[in-house]
Order: C-alpha cells, then sequence, then structure tokens
C-alpha cells in the first residue's frame, strides 16, 4: 500500500485476510490514536460510486410535479428538486410527530424562504438544514449525504449480506468483488484543526464535510452510530450542469494541495467469499448485541 497516495486500493483474496484487514488492531489502522479516527461504508458491488441517492441517475426524487427519475438536470433544476424532497420529509415527519432536530421558527422560515422566495441556492445546502437532511437519508430519503458506520465490521457485514444475494446470480448480475471503504473523517473535524491553528487548511477542506445528527430522540440512530459525509461544490451558475463527482474524485483532487493529506481506502473482497464462515460467525456474534438488532431491524423496514 502507497501512505502518499490519497486513494488506496487493497484487494483481499479470503474473507479472513478480509476482515483482518478491517481489524482495528490489523496493520492498517493499529497505529491510530483515537479509536473514531475512520469511519467505513460497505459496498455489495465494488463498482458502486462513492455518489450519494439524490445524485445518481434514475433513482426517484419528489420535485415541484411529483417524484421524477434524476436526470442530466442543471444545478438550479437538481438542488430544487432536492429542497422539495426534504421539505415534504419534513412536512410528513412532523405530521406524524416525529421528533425533528433543532426544530425552530427559524428552520421552518429558511424551508419556506428557499421553496418560495428565492433564496439563494448556489452553496446548498446551508448549514441550519444539516441535521434535518442528516436523519432524512437515515430514513431511506435521497439526499446528497453518504452513510458511514463508526465499527468496520457492520459495514463489512451489510457488505456481504448484499453481495451472498449477487453471488447467486453471478453471472447474470456481473458482479464479482464487494469492497469496504475506510475514510479517515477526523482529518475534517474542524474543532480539531481550528484548536491546532492550522486556519489556512479550513477552508481547503470544506470541500467535504464530516456530519452528524442528534441522536437522544432517535434509538436507531444511536445504536447506528452513524455519520454522514457531504461533498460541497458552490453553484457559480445556476444554470451548468449539477456537480456528480464521485467522493473519491473529490478526494484526490484535494490531496494535489500541499498541505492535505486525505486517506480513503477500499477493501475489496471476491463475492465467493461473502458467505464464508469467517464473516457470518462475526455477524452472529455482533447480533446477540443489542445495539446490533436494532440496526439489524431498522434495514429491514
Amino acid at each position: 500500500m502507497d501512505d502518499q497516495s490519497p486513494v488506496q486500493f487493497i484487494a483481499c483474496g479470503t474473507a479472513d485476510e478480509f476482515l483482518d484487514s478491517l481489524s482495528p488492531r490489523g496493520k492498517y489502522f493499529v497505529g491510530e490514536h483515537d479509536s473514531d479516527s475512520y469511519v467505513f461504508r460497505g459496498h455489495g458491488d465494488q463498482r458502486y460510486q462513492l455518489l450519494p441517492t439524490a445524485l445518481r441517475f434514475g433513482k426517484c426524487i419528489y420535485t415541484s410535479t411529483g417524484w421524477r427519475k434524476v436526470g442530466d438536470w442543471t444545478n438550479e433544476i437538481q438542488i430544487r428538486a432536492e429542497l422539495s424532497t426534504i421539505e415534504r420529509f419534513f412536512g410528513l415527519a412532523d405530521l406524524t410527530g416525529l421528533p425533528l432536530p433543532e426544530d425552530s421558527q427559524a428552520l421552518r422560515d429558511s424551508l419556506f424562504d428557499l421553496q418560495f422566495l428565492d433564496g439563494d441556492l448556489r452553496d446548498w445546502p446551508p448549514q441550519n438544514l444539516l441535521s434535518l437532511i442528516a436523519l432524512a437519508q437515515h430514513y431511506g430519503i435521497p439526499t446528497r449525504l453518504l452513510d458511514w458506520f463508526r465499527n468496520a465490521f457492520i459495514a463489512a457485514y451489510f457488505a456481504a449480506i448484499e453481495a451472498a444475494k449477487w453471488g447467486v446470480e453471478q453471472e447474470s448480475s456481473g458482479v464479482e468483488r464487494l469492497a469496504v471503504w475506510a475514510f479517515k473523517a477526523i482529518g475534517y473535524d474542524l474543532n480539531r484543526i481550528a484548536s491546532y491553528k492550522h486556519r489556512n487548511r479550513l477552508e481547503k477542506i470544506r470541500m467535504i464535510s464530516v456530519i452528524t445528527a442528534p441522536e437522544a430522540s432517535n434509538t436507531d440512530l444511536h445504536a447506528q452510530r452513524g455519520v454522514f459525509t457531504l461533498c460541497r461544490s458552490v453553484a457559480d451558475s445556476l444554470e451548468a450542469p449539477a456537480h456528480r463527482e464521485p467522493m473519491d474524485e473529490v478526494v484526490k483532487n484535494l490531496s494535489a494541495q500541499d498541505d492535505i493529506h486525505n486517506n480513503l481506502i477500499e477493501f475489496s473482497l471476491p463475492i465467493s467469499e461473502s458467505p464464508s464462515y469467517c464473516i457470518f460467525s462475526l455477524a452472529r456474534m455482533l447480533m446477540q448485541q443489542p445495539c446490533f438488532r436494532v440496526i439489524t431491524e431498522s434495514r429491514e423496514l
């Protein structure tokens, strides 16, 4: 592995090697002083991009004319569709009594202003909507956030479950390998960077934000201990094509700047290894923990 490369690729041959690589005591993470330095995301198909649902062509998103499939839209059409989706989620959640994070008249006014009074859409999404958008992402609403686990083995479990299904129809599906991505989120902790007086880095890393949502009123979110990433792109022109760059490409571009050292690692494994005893014995062990049962049950809804 090239430690200087911003995006690294580790191809594992067996489930044992895969899980050893993901272990916090393994060679890739043993030197980390903070157990939460990295966050993890599992893909049942290695070919999946690190691209949020709201930006994927063909995915359904709510617009002013109802649900539509994401197309080759301009920034304005894309952003307004995401705003309409979040506003609809907010309205339905509020109607059913779901506790909403940071709810206030200011938040409600902000949604109204953006939707109807031509608020500034270029710097989307605004800071005061991030907790609401993170909650919507948790419930499966298409947003431009990517969700990650703090536990690598849970990410591996869900990747293996999905890959095992692909394995039954491997020839027709074309899926060959599953993947777990590891992202060093601590490098984007703005408070930590500011406290270390690296203020010159603050604006440079603004392209990627690490976001959490309040967990106190949501047991599923608390059990998952998840975080979200947001790749920002300030839209200089709302008429320009919407920006759809995968997160690994954003990391590569940021790493071209001398004082930024990004760590994004993809661990892959043949899907034929996904039913292996060590992955599922690990899964059974984790499922004995109450917090893991809550996560699993919420994913099945």
